[in-house]
């Protein structure tokens, strides 16, 4: 908004100023003139004549400039009335030549003194002065107003510019602000990134090792499971080959009928184990049984050392019988011999 415009609507800036002042007022400040001395009721050189001035403007002022002697001969006064419009009369001075009055203007004579008319003159020089002095007041009323008004537009200029530089520096510090932010932010997205890759790395790291030890897990099972199918293979063939020593011993001992009985139920325990540990070696066997098979194992090598000792005990006593009965045959067939001698 234009300064003068808000200045204008201050309450200040709406009154007005009237720069014609009333002259009733003026003359009610002066003193009133003196009664009118017989001897001047029809002297010729004291009228007032009533005469309407249609060449000037109502209300009108004479120009400061003019001379105290352009009031020596004619005088203008504005004289108001409550029932009637301001009307201009004219004062004709002693000095004046006497106009004939006509007898329709006759009426509109009022005779005055000459001091009235002295008092006239000075009350329009005193208008003068006031029209002059308002006159300067108003100018440098406007001096100032202009002044005032200059100085709250530069003012107004000033804290546009400031605010203006304030709104600049506010914009160059949140853009250096967003600017700050956007490269920590990167720099937090690169640390993330880098961070995510390391994690990642790590943990295909972590899975290929989980990789190469489920394989050498995967391994070494395969290999116990290999090593439990040998053992059980192993343990197998070992009580079939018992069980073939143990039917040699039958088959080869003699005589039949002194066969012991503990030899046939070895035989019988050890074909029995065999048929068991081969269903178990037919499969993947686990821990436990090849401990089994193994406890099967020792159980026939135990009947096996058993029964072969028994065995040969009771093969070396028969072999001592037959031996001894052969003795005793020679030596009686030697005996007879003799006797026959």
């Amino acid at each position: 908004m234009d300064i003068s415009k808000a200045l204008k609507n201050t309450p200040k800036g709406s009154l007005t100023y009237d720069r014609r002042p009333p002259s009733k007022e003026f003359l009610e400040h002066c003193s009133p003139p003196p009664s009118i001395s017989k001897r001047f009721d029809n002297s010729p050189n004291n009228r007032l004549t009533d005469h309407v001035l249609h060449k000037h403007r109502k209300g009108s002022i004479p120009d400061s400039s003019a001379s105290e002697s352009s009031y020596d001969n004619v005088v203008q006064l504005t004289i108001r009335t409550d029932s009637s419009s301001p009307r201009i009369v004219e004062i004709i001075s002693p000095t004046s030549p006497i106009e004939t009055v006509s007898p329709t203007n006759k009426k509109n004579i009022i005779p005055v003194s000459p001091e009235y008319t002295k008092s006239i003159l000075a009350v329009k020089e005193y208008e003068n002065s006031l029209d002059k002095e308002i006159k300067i007041k108003v100018y440098n009323k406007q001096q100032r107003f202009t002044e005032h008004t200059k100085k709250l537009q530069n003012e107004a200029e000033n804290k546009l510019s400031v605010l203006q530089r304030n709104q600049q520096n506010k914009a160059e510090e949140q853009q250096q602000e967003t600017e700050l932010q956007f490269m920590q932010q990167t720099i937090e997205l690169q640390e993330k990134q880098r961070k995510l890759k390391e994690d990642h790395r790590e943990h295909a790291q972590m899975l290929q090792k989980k990789h190469e030890k489920l394989k050498e897990e995967i391994k070494r099972k395969e290999k116990e499971r290999q090593e439990r199918i040998q053992i059980a293979q192993t343990i197998r063939n070992d009580i079939a080959t018992l069980l073939e020593r143990l039917k040699t011993m039958y088959e080869q001992f003699t005589p039949k009928d002194r066969l012991p009985e503990s030899l046939k139920k070895a035989l019988n325990l050890v074909n029995n184990k065999l048929a068991e540990v081969s269903q178990m070696a037919s499969r993947d066997v686990d821990t436990n049984e090849v401990v089994k098979m193994t406890e099967i194992l020792k159980l026939c090598l135990n009947a096996y050392e058993y029964m072969r000792k028994e065995y040969d005990e009771l093969t070396k006593k028969i072999k001592e019988e037959q031996a001894k009965e052969e003795a005793e045959k020679k030596a009686r067939a030697g005996y007879r011999g003799q006797g026959q001698g």
